[in-house]
């Protein structure tokens, strides 16, 4: 867990959140979801205000439209890769085998718990320190609306 947080350039204060995060649900007991769940509003709510503040000029349906290609799950399948999140993800034997940890679903539902634990523990400022720098430039690179 050191490595990954040295990629993110974030350190839990609450070792167990950062544990939670990364524990696929085909484990039994306790698993990322609940992080995935808040995860994806702190995400969400980031996203849009960095829309907001990145295109002053825009309506509200090409926003949404932004908005829409950078929190699908490809953008962020592509997100979690480029930070190595698959390989710090804790699941089953069988998970492993099939290919879990490069699944672009286990990682874009990873990368929402992530952000799930790092508001938990150090707040919206840490999540935003954590998703900006990392969603700006995708941001950028939507010259149009989608």
């Amino acid at each position: 867990m050191q490595g990954l947080q040295e990629k993110i350039g974030y350190f839990f204060r609450e070792q167990e959140l950062l544990r939670m995060a990364l524990i696929h649900p085909s484990l039994a007991g306790a698993n990322n979801q609940r992080l995935e769940f808040l995860g994806d509003a702190v995400l969400g709510a980031i996203i849009a205000e960095l829309l907001y503040q990145k295109y002053p000029n825009e309506q509200e349906g090409d926003l949404a439209r932004r908005h829409a290609a950078l929190v699908r799950g490809a953008t962020l399948a592509s997100v979690a890769r480029e930070i190595g999140l698959g390989e710090s993800l804790t699941m089953s034997a069988g998970e492993v085998q099939g290919g879990g940890r490069t699944n672009p679903t286990n990682l874009e539902d990873a990368l929402e718990a992530l952000v799930g634990a790092i508001y938990l523990d150090g707040g919206m400022d840490a999540a935003r320190s954590f998703i900006m720098p990392r969603f700006s430039s995708l941001a950028q690179a939507l010259q149009e609306p989608p």
